[in-house]
Parts: C-alpha cells; structure tokens; sequence
C-alpha cells in the first residue's frame, strides 16, 4: 500500500515538473498596460530587459513579443525584421501556441511598417489560419482591419470591404464599441472608393453617432475630418468647412496626418493658399508617407503660382521620389496572388473539413442504422413470440369452451336452429334460382325476337335500295334525265307515267303520301322529283317555279303534314323515308 502512494507522489511530482510553468506576473501586467497605456507598458518592459535575461526561453520570447507588442501600439515605426522573426520562428517550433496568431499579426505590423505588402499580407493571412472560428477574436479582428487597410493601398476595395465586415463582425461579437467606430469609418471609405456615395455617408453618420454615444470627442473629430473630406470630393464646402472645424478642435498624434492633409486639400481649394502653405509644411513633419507626397505636390503647386520656379522643382522631386516610394509599396497584382492562394487554400481546407465531417457522420449514421435495424428485429421477435404464446393460450380456452358447450343442452338447441335456418335458407335460395332461370329464358326469347326484326329490318332495307335501283333506273326516269340536259319541258302523260313508276316500283310511294295528306299536282310531282334524286335547281325547271319556290313549298308541306321542324330539309327526309 505505501508502495502505491510513493508511486502516485512521483507520478505527480514528475507531471508538475513537465508542465509548463506560467509567465511572471510583471509580463502579463505590461500585457494588459501595452493596449490601454503604451508609453508605460514600454518602460516597464525596458527596467525588465535585464532581469529577464536570466529567464527560460519561454518567458524570453515572450517578453520580446511583449516589446513589439508595446512599440506597436505607441505608434513606432518599425525598422527592421530583425526583432520579430526569431520571435515567430520559436512560436512556429515549441512556443505555446496561443501566442502564435499575435506573433503572425506583429510580424505583418512589421513588414507593413517596412512597404512590403505581400510579405506583411502573407502573415496576416497565417494569423488567421492559426486562430479556430471562435477563439482570439481581439486579435483576429486586428487582423481583418490590418488586412482591409493594406487592400485599400493596393486599390483593391471589394477585398478591403470584405475584411473590414469580417472585422465589424468580430467586434460586435466582442462588444467593442471603439473598434466599431473604426469598422464603420472604414467600411464608409471603402464604399467611397467604390463609387457608393450614399452607403459611404450612411456609415460614417453611423461611425459619428457611436462616437457621440460613448461621449467620444477626439473619435467624433477624426469623423469629422472623414466627413470633411467626402464632402470636398463632392464639392459642398460649405458642409466641409463645418465638419473640418470640429475635426482641428483636438487633434491627437496618431491622426494629425490625416486631419492635416483634409485640412490642406481644402484649402487649397477655396484658394486659401497661406493656410494650404502652413498645413502643408506641417505635414512634411508628421504625416505618413501619402501624406508627405500630397504635401509636396501642393506645395509645388503654390510655388508655381507664386513665380518661386526653383522651390517648385525642388519640391516636384521630392514629390517624385515619394511617389516612386509609394510604387514599391502598392504591389497590387502580388497582393492579389497571395489573396487568391490563401482563398483557395481556405476552400480546400473546407472542403477537407467536410469530407472527413461528413466521412464521420456517415459512421455514426451507420452504427445508427444498425443499432436500430437489431432493435426493430428483436422488437418483432418479441412481438411475434408474445403472439404465438396469447393465440396457444387462447386456442386452449377456446378448445376448453368449446368442450364445454358442445356437452350443454344449449349446444343441441343451437345446432337445430341452425339446421333449421339452413334449409330456410337453400329453400329460398332454390326459389330465387328457379326465378332466375325464367327470368333467363324470357331474355332468351326476346333476344330471339330481336335477331329476327332485326333480320327482317335487313330485309326491307335491302328491297328498298332495290326498289329506289329500279326506280331511278326505270324508262321515265331515264327520260327526265335527257329532258334534263336537253332543257326540254315535260308533257302531262310523262309526268302521269312518272306517278305511275313511282307509285309500282317504290311500293305504293305515291299513295301512301296521299293517304297522310292532301297534296296539290304541284305539290306532288316536286316530292316525287325529290325521291328521284333530282337537283332543287332542276325540280324548278321542270315545274316553272324558282328554286325558292320550290323551298318555299317544301317547308309549307312540313307545316301541312304537322311537323315539329318546318324545313325543307325535313320535308326531303321524309320523302326518301317512304
């Protein structure tokens, strides 16, 4: 039993001593001052710089990146990598890696601070591979402003935009209402570089607003000077000069270069050229390199007009020189190359994360599957287990019941109704067979009748088209036909021999017409024309009446016979009908 103990003792003693050992208090101090009081951070961390000499290596970088960290944020250009790579190389190798992401952003400061653009994007872009979604968001949104900012120099404003949205998003998750101040103004000068002009003034109203809300003035007067400056590009200077007074009221060094130049620029364009002269030499003091270069170009310009042709030469070379600067530093189309690289690596690295996402759900959704395919197969095992046993017992009560009865004097009661309503029921269904056979050889019959009418229908059918063959091919008719053609007029004993033919050779077609009603000559010999097959055009002919004529008497014999529809038409029906 001791034994066990002094073995646990080591084992605890022996993980304290690998684990790693946390920073001096004084570091994580200067850590928090370097954000809030540069300047202080900055000296406290100069009285360390020989104590910490003697400390691990761990706390070494630490305290170097700290350096950095301070020099940064109290606005100190920084002149050389020399500082920062051992720094970023040691959190690549060993260091704790929470510190890397800062370290990937420092060195970008750096090289941002040197004009090297690509290099400086690199590393920020690694910052943000280094950081997972949710994590480091007071340095991740640094680095989405820093990168926003470096896309503006190189012209690039949709890709500024993008970062500076991403940044915005960060801080609102943060609830860092400064550092949405500086996301607005610098989404309004993104959209002002695109050509957006009311979604530019929406932000920046919306930057100023939360200035005025944390009672912010020396925010609110760097707004100020924003505003001053979208108002000049759209030339209302009255609007400018109010927003540039409230921007000079209190100025502070780290946006001196900005109001300055603002400052100059109008100015110089109401033509106030002493107080454009005076902004301008300030500027050749403090402000950044744009800064200088616009100062020089203005100040070239004044000197033009003020006959001073050698000032003007010197200051257009150092506006040259300047500008030439400025080239080195925009690398526009390098910069968009490490862009798309890292967008792309974005993608694949996504799309690695989904496949091995989806390649794990599918796991679990097959255990799933099978976890539940066992369950539903030994729920219908029990089930149907359980229903065999219920039905056996059920069978061997019934078989019980059953037994029982059939030796009871209600068995025997039963059985003879049931006999009983048996042979009621074959009687009656004896009776309604019997009836259904009748019922069957009545329908028998009268099919029979039905093929015999029908037969004779045929019959009569077929004599009536012999009887209309032999009429229409009879003598008189032929005769009419050549009449006919010839347009010859008909004698009274040829229309009496038509009637005649009519009358034998269509069985009694003329009678049976005079026995439904009473038909002039006139009338008569139109309807026997009619059965003739005669056109209404010919039946005029023959009978000296128009063809109207002979429609108007055809629709009076529908009237005379009592039809329902009074029309020639009809009357024709009729007569071939005979």
């Amino acid at each position: 039993m001791k034994a066990k103990i002094y073995l646990l003792a080591a084992l605890l003693t022996l993980l304290c001593a690998c684990g790693s050992k946390p920073y001096p208090h004084v570091l994580t101090t200067a850590d928090s001052l370097a954000s809030a009081n540069p300047d202080s951070a900055q000296a406290l961390l100069a009285s360390l710089a020989e104590e910490m000499k003697q400390e691990p290596q761990a706390v070494q970088m630490y305290y170097r990146l700290l350096c950095i960290k301070a020099k940064d944020k109290a606005y100190i250009t920084h002149t050389s990598d020399s500082a920062i790579l051992p720094v970023v190389e040691y959190y690549e190798r060993e260091g704790d890696k929470k510190h890397l992401p800062e370290a990937y952003y420092y060195a970008g400061r750096v090289y941002r601070d040197l004009g090297d653009a690509p290099q400086a994007l690199d590393y920020f872009e690694k910052a943000l591979d280094a950081m997972q979604e949710n994590e480091n968001l007071k340095v991740k949104t640094k680095v989405y402003a820093q990168m926003g900012t470096l896309f503006s120099y190189q012209n690039l404003y949709e890709e500024a935009l993008n970062m500076f949205k991403h940044s915005l998003q960060c801080d609102i998750s943060l609830k860092d209402s400064i550092g949405m101040v500086f996301n607005y103004r610098d989404m309004a000068d993104a959209y002002r570089s695109l050509k957006k002009p009311d979604s530019a003034l929406y932000y920046y109203q919306k930057s100023y607003q939360l200035c005025q809300q944390l009672e912010r003035k020396d925010l609110g007067n760097m707004l100020q000077s924003q505003l001053a400056s979208f108002y000049l590009d759209r030339g209302e200077y009255p609007q400018a000069q109010k927003a540039l007074q409230h921007a000079l009221q209190d100025i502070k060094s780290y946006n001196k270069s900005g109001i300055y130049s603002i400052a100059a620029h109008y100015y110089h364009d109401i033509d106030n050229i002493d107080s454009a002269q005076w902004y301008y030499n300030e500027l050749l003091q403090c402000g950044s390199i744009y800064s200088k270069e616009l100062a020089y170009r203005g100040l070239t310009n004044i000197m033009l007009r003020k006959g001073k042709s050698i000032s003007a030469a010197e200051f257009l070379y150092q506006a040259l020189l300047l500008g030439d600067s400025i080239k080195k530093i925009t690398n526009t189309q390098r910069i968009q190359q490490i862009h798309s690289l890292y967008n792309y690596q974005l993608r694949e690295k996504e799309n690695q994360r989904l496949i091995a996402q989806n390649t794990q759900q599918r796991k679990i959704n097959l255990i799933i599957s099978l976890i539940l395919i066992l369950s539903i197969i030994g729920g219908i095992y029990y089930y149907f287990t359980k229903k065999r046993k219920i039905q056996k017992h059920l069978k061997e009560i019934q078989q019980l019941q059953t037994e029982a009865y059939q030796n009871s004097l209600q068995y025997k009661k039963d059985t003879q109704q049931r006999i009983q309503a048996l042979i009621d029921e074959l009687q009656d269904l004896t009776s309604k067979l019997e009836k259904k056979e009748s019922y069957c050889q009545e329908l028998k019959e009268e099919k029979e009748i039905l093929i015999c009418n029908l037969n004779k229908l045929e019959e009569e059918q077929h004599l009536r088209e012999l009887q209309k063959k032999r009429f229409l091919n009879s003598n008189i008719c032929l005769l009419f036909r050549e009449k006919e053609e010839e347009n010859k007029a008909i004698r009274e004993d040829e229309w009496k021999q038509l009637e005649n033919e009519a009358n034998n050779l269509l069985n009694g077609f003329t009678d049976k017409l005079k026995e439904r009603g009473r038909l002039n000559k006139q009338e008569l010999r139109i309807s026997i024309l009619i059965r003739a097959e005669f056109p209404i055009k010919t039946i005029a002919h023959f009978v000296h009446l128009s063809p109207e004529g002979v429609t108007s008497i055809r629709r009076r014999l529908c009237a005379k016979f009592s039809f329902k529809e009074i029309s020639a038409k009809k009357w024709d029906e009729f007569i071939f009908s005979l």
